[in-house]
Parts: C-alpha cells; structure tokens; sequence
C-alpha cells in the first residue's frame, strides 16, 4: 500500500486522488519520495478557488524560517486538470530543494524558465511543465 509523503497536508476528501496517483505514476511517487526526504519541509495541497490571482490555474508560495523549516502551500483551482498541476506545482517544490536559481535562469535566453507577467517573484518552468503532462499521461494513458 502507497502512502502519501507524511509530511504532506491534504483534506481527506482529495486524499483518495493523491492516493491513485501515487499507484499509477512512477514520475509522482519519485516526487513524493523526494518531498518525504525533507524533514524540515510541509506542503499544504489545498484545491479550490485560489486567492492570490484568479487568473492561475494553480500556484504555489513557499515559505523559509530562520530554523530552517520550509512550509510550500499549493493551491490547486477547481475544474482543472488536477493531476498535472498536482505534479507540476510539485515539481516546482523540487525546484526550490534543488536549490534552482529561478530569477537568475529567467534573466537568461533558452534556460525553460520565465518570469510570470511582471510579477518578480513568480517563474515558470518547463520542467515542470512537462512533469506535470507526463503525470496525467501515466495516471491516464
């Protein structure tokens, strides 16, 4: 039995849905993998409407403390393709514990990062992108 990472936050009614991606994605069970191996790491996986902008399909904001613990909250909107951006806003988490200089790749040409709008804190990522695509192919071939 698969287990979602425990130091992941999710209302138990969307439990069920990480549950069966962790079952049929290996790409998602790696990223859960990686989100458990950091102790000092909380991720709040909320779906619904999101407050920050309503244009975004979903988004993620991350916060550091002085101790060194790290608290990302993903906001997922309702009536989208939640599997992908489950994973792709994952991926963005990963982003950060691999320590990615997202401002400095986006100031640069052909890196797959861009800034979101002029919005300065705010990236895009291929990466993530196709993380999050290959997820739903494997969730729903």
């Amino acid at each position: 039995q698969l287990a979602a990472p425990p130091n992941l936050v999710v209302h138990e009614m969307h439990r069920p849905l990480v549950e069966s991606m962790l079952r049929d994605s290996p790409t998602f069970r790696r990223q859960c993998i990686r989100i458990a191996a950091e102790p000092k790491l909380t991720v709040h996986l909320a779906i619904g409407p999101i407050q920050r902008r309503s244009d975004f399909r979903a988004v993620t904001r991350m916060t550091r403390k002085r101790d060194g613990t790290i608290a990302a909250y993903v906001d997922i909107g309702p009536l989208q393709d939640t599997v992908e951006l489950i994973a792709h806003e994952f991926e963005h988490i990963i982003e950060q514990l691999d320590g990615i200089d997202l401002a400095a790749r986006a100031a640069l040409p052909h890196t797959g990062v861009s800034a979101v709008g002029s919005v300065t804190d705010m990236f895009e990522t291929q990466r993530a992108k196709l993380v999050g695509l290959r997820v739903a192919s494997e969730v729903r071939p």
